[in-house]
C-alpha cells in the first residue's frame, strides 16, 4: 500500500517551521510573490539541510498585502512572468547550496483558481512545462 505523502507549506514567516520539517515528506517553500524572499528561502532550505524532506517552490499570485489572495488583473503574460521569476530565485537558490529541488505547489489562491479557471490553469501549465524536472502538486 502506498503511504500518503505529508506535505507543508513554509517559509511564510511563521515560527515553528525548524520543528516542522522533520516531520514533512515535502516542503513547499514560498518564493517572494505572496511572502519571503531570498534570506527566507535560504533560511527554510537551512533548516531543511541533512533532513530527507523534499523541497519545492511555493510561487503565488503576486500580492504581498493580501497574501497573495488577489488574482492580477493585468494580462496573463504578466502572472506567468511572475510565476517564472519566483520559480527561478528558489531554483537558483537552491542550486547555490547544492539541494536538489522535487517540486512545485501553487499558492493558496493561485492553487484553488488553477482547478477552476482554465485561464489560470493555462498559466500553470505552461510554467509546469518550464521545469519538467519538478513536479506539480494539485488539488
Amino acid at each position: 500500500m502506498n503511504k500518503p505523502l505529508l506535505n507543508a507549506d513554509l517559509g511564510e514567516g511563521f515560527d515553528g517551521d525548524a520543528d516542522m520539517f522533520p516531520l514533512l515528506d515535502l516542503a513547499n517553500i514560498a518564493c517572494g510573490g505572496h511572502v519571503g524572499d531570498a534570506q527566507t528561502i535560504r533560511r527554510a532550505m537551512d533548516q531543511a539541510h541533512g533532513l530527507p524532506v523534499k523541497l519545492g517552490a511555493h510561487p503565488s499570485y503576486p500580492d504581498r498585502a493580501g497574501f497573495g489572495r488577489a488574482r492580477p488583473t493585468g494580462p496573463l503574460n504578466a502572472l506567468y512572468s511572475s510565476l517564472c521569476t519566483q520559480m527561478d530565485l528558489f531554483e537558483n537558490m537552491a542550486a547555490r547550496q547544492g539541494l536538489k529541488t522535487q517540486h512545485w505547489k501553487p499558492h493558496g489562491q493561485l492553487y484553488n483558481d488553477a482547478a477552476v479557471q482554465a485561464d489560470v490553469a493555462g498559466v500553470v501549465l505552461r510554467v509546469a512545462q518550464d521545469y519538467p524536472h519538478l513536479s506539480l502538486l494539485v488539488l
